[in-house]
């Protein structure tokens, strides 16, 4: 008997000290796979498939699943998902403080597979953010990590068009990179953040990138292709066409060396000799684009469709100019039902399903009419009929349009009043927001200033009215929808206590009161974030001089 237990004892002593020194081998292992990532990641991916992923220990598991998500991200693999990157943040939270840059690498990556799926909100820029403070707590330093933190954070700001921001944390990336040595983390940041200057038209700051850039020796054939790409969209900017024309070139000798579509390029060099008034090397290279499109079915064909009337009109072709335009009309309204869909769906996510489905009926009717009135004045190139046509479409379209508001004001309830009331308040701001097409806008525009068209005294005038009207309609005028009593509604204020506010301050305070985001607003205003914060603040300033009661509204 007292041979058994003596047995017994030895091998429970055993066994914890065998699955510890496995363990640690595991852990050796998985370490040696993470050090070749960067150089190796499809043989990293390789290996860890022989891996048997449900021996592993807790830690190691979290460890493995990382790995995993790493060398997919490195071998451009498309994700579907975020749930594997999320498990394995969780598991290795169990053990953020023995093993802090593992669990802050996962908190990285959480950020940058959900920038991948194109996820660019706040649950892709927190875990990252947050990845940040947690190794700066720790007092970790680690540049590699620390930079693609910065960098990621700069892509997901800009593509939120929070451009000051993503600059800021660019410019981040570029220290990082400098410190590392590595030259593909320092062209990449150098361009990025040169697209961002360039949304934000400062033109300097773009040139010195480009500069920087050009002095980056031994890049590959693609980074020198993304250098000349930038180059010649900020010579097309800066209103310089020849020097264009010459980097297009040299991006279509790339292309045709790579055996590439060259719809693209050929569509920019069409723009450039049209700026060079060389029409007839315009539209042969506006007819290569069209030709040379790989979809011809993607709605967002319009643009090279509509260079072709363009060019075709100016060279009194008329005929193949009113086909080209119509077929760019065609396209341009897949393009706008599909922006349409993509807003139903954000509609959807704040309001009631059917009563949502009933907005968006009245908000698709609308973007139709404007699309259709916009490019009315090309159809009459080919038939007058169609302004007849339009005229009828709008008239009906507006009875229908007021026969639904008044059935929606019938089957009012009481229970229901303040739902219905911020629908009615919220989609007209949306309505506005959407009416302000640049492309509609800026079509119209040179259709008045063509010359052909100002020929024909009748078309020309009615351009003009249409331009005009338009430019009226998209006008935002918060006092044609917000009324003294909703006002007094939405915020508890009494009105004689908010008559030293102006419009724009009582609108503010209403869509804080809905408690819509900085970005939500920043939207409806036409501005950006950093500017809605600076009229908060000068809102709040006012009150408190006032002292108005503000209800407790979050400013």
């Amino acid at each position: 008997m007292r041979t058994i237990c003596f047995l017994l004892l030895i091998v429970l002593t055993l066994f914890p000290g065998c699955d510890s020194k496995q363990d640690r081998l595991d852990s050796i292992r998985l370490q040696r796979l993470d050090s070749q990532m960067q150089g190796n990641p499809q043989k990293v991916m390789d290996s860890l498939t022989k891996i048997g992923a449900e021996a592993l220990s807790r830690t190691n598991h979290g460890h493995y699943l990382l790995l995993d998500v790493v060398a997919k991200d490195k071998t451009n693999f498309i994700f579907r998902s975020d749930s594997l990157i999320v498990l394995a943040s969780k598991i290795l939270s169990k053990s953020k403080n023995d093993r802090p840059l593992l669990y802050a690498r996962s908190l990285l990556y959480c950020g940058i597979v959900r920038h991948r799926m194109g996820i660019n909100d706040g649950t892709a820029y927190e875990p990252i953010k947050h990845g940040i403070d947690f190794l700066k707590e720790k007092k970790i330093k680690n540049p590699l990590f620390f930079h693609l933190c910065y960098y990621y954070l700069g892509l997901i700001h800009t593509e939120n068009n929070s451009m000051e921001y993503g600059a800021h944390y660019l410019k981040k990336a570029i220290e990082t990179a400098k410190r590392l040595k590595n030259k593909r983390f320092l062209f990449n940041a150098y361009r990025d953040i040169a697209w961002t200057y360039m949304q934000m038209k400062k033109y300097d700051s773009v040139e010195t990138c480009i500069d920087s850039l050009g002095r980056l020796a031994g890049i590959s054939t693609s980074a020198k292709a993304d250098r000349n790409y930038l180059l010649s969209v900020y010579y097309e900017r800066t209103n310089n066409p020849r020097s264009a024309l010459a980097v297009n070139q040299k991006l279509r000798e790339g292309e045709i060396a790579r055996n590439q579509n060259l719809s693209s390029i050929h569509y920019k060099i069409s723009k450039d000799y049209l700026k060079l008034q060389a029409l007839d090397s315009a539209l042969l290279y506006a007819e290569k684009a069209r030709r040379e499109i790989a979809d011809t079915s993607f709605y967002q064909n319009y643009s090279f469709y509509a260079n072709i009337g363009e060019i075709s009109a100016k060279m009194d072709k008329w005929q193949q100019s009113a086909l080209a335009y119509q077929k760019a009309y065609e396209l341009r309204d897949k393009a706008v039902s599909k922006e349409l869909d993509t807003r139903i769906m954000e509609l959807e996510k704040k309001y009631d399903l059917a009563e949502a489905q009933n907005k968006a009926l009245e908000y698709r009717n609308r973007i139709v009419l404007i699309s259709l009135a916009s490019l009315a004045a090309v159809i009459l190139l080919v038939s007058a009929v169609i302004i007849l046509v339009q005229r009828q479409h709008r008239t009906k379209m507006k009875a229908v349009l007021a026969e639904q508001k008044n059935e929606l004001l019938h089957q009012q309830t009481k229970n229901m009043e303040r739902e219905l009331i911020d629908k009615e308040f919220l989609l007209p701001l949306y309505q506005q927001v959407s009416q302000r097409n640049a492309a509609v806008k800026a079509l119209l525009s040179d259709l008045k200033t063509n010359t052909h068209v100002s020929k024909n005294q009748q078309l020309a005038s009615k351009i003009a009215e249409t331009y005009a009207d338009f430019v009226g309609s998209t006008a935002l005028h918060p006092e044609s929808f917000l009324s003294e009593s909703k006002f007094e509604e939405f915020t508890g204020i009494r009105l004689e206590n908010a008559d030293t506010l102006n419009a724009n301050e009582k609108m503010l305070l209403v869509l804080s009161c809905m408690k819509l985001d900085n970005r939500q607003i920043a939207i409806l205003f036409n501005t950006s974030e950093s500017g809605i914060r600076g009229r908060k603040a000068k809102l709040r300033a006012k009150i408190e001089t006032l002292g108005m009661d503000a209800n407790g509204i979050d400013l």
